[in-house]
């Protein structure tokens, strides 16, 4: 591997433009440790279900139930007679999908999340979506996917499961297509992190 590849490969996955040149460093390359790279930020810490897990036996009953209806609505696995949140669900992509969609905003959750935890959790949303993307353009990608999605790690890997590939031909025929559909997925990140970090 060359020094340039070397220094993307060894340079952290904290922007939505490390992304890209992951995701373009797979493309020149076709070297799968690059996909597994991005796969990797599905690891991270659950900063919503940790905050939760804090703030659940903590409250009140009558707080408690207040926020049953909109749990119920988000299908949090929120367990009212252990005070436990049961899984495996990775609330931080399960928050970030919601708020994408208009159906949660981050005032609305009975914990505060910080900025640098905003960050994380945009990350490993724009992160999964990239991937769902790509696989679904390459089957090669979508086997990488599926594969990762059987290793030990994050909850958010189940979402990477048997991703269908549109593009049967191992010539990528549909790369362009895949890659301008990818490459969206900072200038959403950028857009929803300054709107729903007010």
């Amino acid at each position: 591997m060359t020094e340039k590849y070397e220094d993307i490969f060894l340079s952290p996955i904290d922007s939505p433009e490390q992304l890209d040149r992951n995701w373009s460093a797979y493309e020149e390359t076709k070297d799968a440790k690059f996909i597994l790279k991005i796969i990797s930020v599905l690891d991270w810490e659950d900063k919503v279900r940790k905050r939760l897990e804090v703030w659940f036996p903590k409250t009140s009953l009558e707080e408690r139930n207040s926020y049953l209806p909109l749990f119920s609505e988000w299908l949090f696995p929120m367990n009212y007679k252990n005070l436990t949140i049961d899984g495996p669900v990775d609330l931080d992509i399960q928050v970030a999908l919601l708020a994408k969609a208009g159906k949660l905003k981050f005032n609305e959750l009975p914990v505060p999340l910080e900025g640098n935890e905003l960050v994380s959790l945009a990350m490993k949303s724009a992160a999964l979506w990239s991937l769902v993307s790509m696989a679904k353009q390459n089957p090669e990608i979508a086997r990488i996917c599926d594969k990762a999605s059987r290793v030990k790690g994050g909850a958010a890997r189940e979402h990477l499961a048997q991703i269908e590939s549109t593009d049967q031909n191992s010539t990528y025929e549909s790369k362009n297509c895949a890659e301008n559909e990818r490459r969206a997925s900072p200038k959403w990140w950028k857009f929803w992190i300054k709107k729903k970090i007010k």
